[in-house]
């Protein structure tokens, strides 16, 4: 027996989910009570290892305080292998989208010089 992996637009929506629910502090139980499930099953979603529906999306979105479409923003890149986030990079991630645009455009300035510091020609593609 093959086992699925999920598919990258599954992992990019859950990675999405996580973000937000971080963002405001909420546990995955609390988001769970929320929408009736289990920790476990947003788990799930967040990984991407369940596919979220599109009305379980919409309770999702209501439950965090946004719109379903800020699950599909204009980085949304559904057919690509989403990027993986660490601890500290989800983190830092967190900290700047909480940032006012003029800072968080500092910052990309800011990271492009180091990484053209340590890894020229990288920054560029980005």
């Amino acid at each position: 027996m093959t086992t699925k992996s999920p598919l990258p637009a599954d992992v990019a929506i859950g990675a999405k989910i996580r973000l937000r629910r971080m963002e405001l502090g909420m546990s995955q139980e609390k988001l769970g009570d929320l929408l009736g499930v289990t920790f476990q099953q947003c788990q799930k979603y967040e990984k991407g290892t369940n596919r979220v529906g599109g009305s379980r999306l919409d309770q999702i979105a209501r439950a965090l305080g946004v719109k379903p479409a800020y699950f599909f923003g204009d980085d949304f890149q559904g057919d690509d292998t989403p990027m993986k986030l660490d601890k500290v990079a989800l983190d830092i991630a967190i900290k700047v989208q909480a940032m006012a645009p003029d800072q968080r455009r500092s910052v990309a300035t800011i990271v492009d010089a180091i990484i053209d510091a340590t890894q020229p020609g990288l920054a560029a593609a980005a």
